[in-house]
């Protein structure tokens, strides 16, 4: 007897096994997993957007809006902050701060 027929015998279904409710459970169980994959990956690229994309440009616009509202003070209301009109900039891009924060400070004696 070939490999091929003891193969065959061995995997024969019992007798009134259901073959029909067996593949539609495998059906159902394959879908669900595809499924559950199409969710994980919608939330990967969810992230990935909200990463590389949505994030950066909500700051870009917090800078914009910021160095707008700076540019529209005059040289009075800057040095009231600390800082003159060439040193936007450089607030804007986080490198400098306001010196006012340092006028004011107290230390803990």
């Amino acid at each position: 007897m070939s490999d091929f027929t003891r193969q065959s015998d061995e995997m024969r279904l019992p007798q009134g096994f259901d073959n029909d409710a067996l593949l539609a459970e495998a059906r159902r169980q394959r879908d669900e997993a595809l499924a559950g994959f199409a969710r994980n990956v919608g939330r990967g690229l969810t992230a990935l957007w909200a990463k590389t994309v949505a994030r950066p440009y909500r700051a870009w616009q917090e800078r914009e809006r910021t160095y707008r509202e700076l540019s529209m003070l005059n040289e009075h209301e800057l040095q009231d902050l600390g800082i003159t009109s060439a040193m936007i900039p450089m607030v804007v891009a986080g490198k400098i701060s306001a010196a006012n924060e340092n006028k004011h400070s107290t230390k803990a004696a």
